[in-house]
């Protein structure tokens, strides 16, 4: 199982200007801008998510979470750059603010202030808490129990970063969830001569791209079929959902099943027709969906997390529909890995999720 949750809040703070407030910008900057030839001024994205808003039921400890990020724009990034997400260890307002604001807004998150009335502590920090800045202080306050990374190259620009150990000091209580505060560092930390930014859409972004964190889990199992025919590598055969839906509400759980036979059929004296036998899809089956419109994949394949399940009567997976956003299409894609190759069945299993 995949499920994807979206932030509550966003916001990128600019340390050449200081003051200013973009809480309700579409985009997430992580940038450097030169100031001279040997400093430069940095941007950071800050995120929250509502943990509770995972589904109800008690996730396995060996969950895995991944933030994603998908990319808008890149300007003049290093060939080779790193990511870090630290757990942010103050609370903070997200503020209504756009970078393009005349007057500029001031009131929320800002390079200097985490809201209103309180500044970024810029020394004398508690235990287990930092920050940094290049030129102007402030840039927010970080948790030192846990300093994720991912290195990346110029051609992997969305991001897709295990955040495991965040998300389990916030359930286990060791820190409060004040979201995190992402930023990137260059390769031998060169100096920039010209404006480096990686620009990421945020949840107010009017597209499919909003951030996201994933939890996944195994919730699969299969058990080994007796009365019925595995899929054969070297025969050809043909996928049907047996319940599928054109439509969902956005919080149902599903249970999808799936049918599969041989395509050709031979002949054979039989008291019941031939293309109702089922042939079992085996243990390296799996699942994945696609947004309709725009052929992105929202829930991948995965090997561990998207498998198909058997229950010695049909082959099937759950999926619950709150993770994926509302009003807009879907189509279903299955893929079956044998010894030798892989099959993908995209046949136009497609649904809607509704309100």
């Amino acid at each position: 199982m995949i499920y994807s949750i979206y932030p509550i809040k966003d916001t990128t703070i600019y340390e050449k200007y200081p003051y200013i407030n973009v809480g309700i910008d579409s985009i997430l900057d992580l940038s450097y801008t030169p100031k001279d030839v040997t400093s430069s001024y940095e941007s950071r994205a800050l995120l929250k998510f509502d943990l509770n808003s995972f589904p109800t039921e008690s996730l396995p400890t060996s969950s895995q979470y991944y933030l994603n990020l998908y990319v808008s724009e890149l300007n003049e990034i290093p060939y080779i750059y790193e990511i870090h997400v630290h757990p942010i260890s103050s609370t903070w307002d997200m503020g209504i603010g756009k970078y393009d604001n005349i007057p500029t807004e001031t009131e929320g998150c800002t390079w200097y202030n985490r809201n209103i009335n309180d500044k970024w502590l810029t020394g004398s920090f508690p235990i287990n808490t930092t920050a940094s800045w290049n030129t102007n202080v402030g840039g927010g306050n970080w948790s030192t129990l846990s300093d994720l990374s991912q290195s990346c190259e110029y051609s992997a620009s969305d991001v897709r970063i295990n955040i495991t150990d965040v998300v389990n000091l916030w359930k286990n209580n060791t820190i409060d969830n004040n979201g995190i505060l992402i930023r990137y560092t260059k390769e031998n930390n060169q100096v920039c001569l010209t404006t480096s930014s990686l620009k990421y859409f945020s949840k107010e972004t009017h597209t499919i791209y909003s951030p996201k964190l994933e939890v996944c889990w195994d919730d699969s199992t299969y058990t080994t079929p007796i009365s019925k025919s595995l899929f054969d590598e070297n025969s050809l055969y043909t996928l049907y959902i047996k319940n599928l839906e054109r439509e969902y509400i956005k919080d149902d759980n599903v249970k999808i099943i799936i049918i599969g036979r041989e395509k050709y059929q031979q002949r054979t004296y039989a008291t019941q027709s031939v293309y109702l036998t089922q042939s079992v899809l085996p243990s390296t089956s799996y699942y994945a969906v696609k947004d309709y419109k725009t052929e992105e994949f929202i829930i991948p394949f995965d090997t561990t997390y998207t498998k198909i399940s058997y229950d010695n009567s049909n082959n099937y997976f759950k999926l619950k529909m709150q993770s994926l956003q509302p009003e807009r299409y879907y189509r279903f894609l299955f893929r079956i890995d044998f010894e030798n190759t892989s099959k993908i069945y995209d046949n136009d299993y497609i649904f809607k999720i509704i309100r």
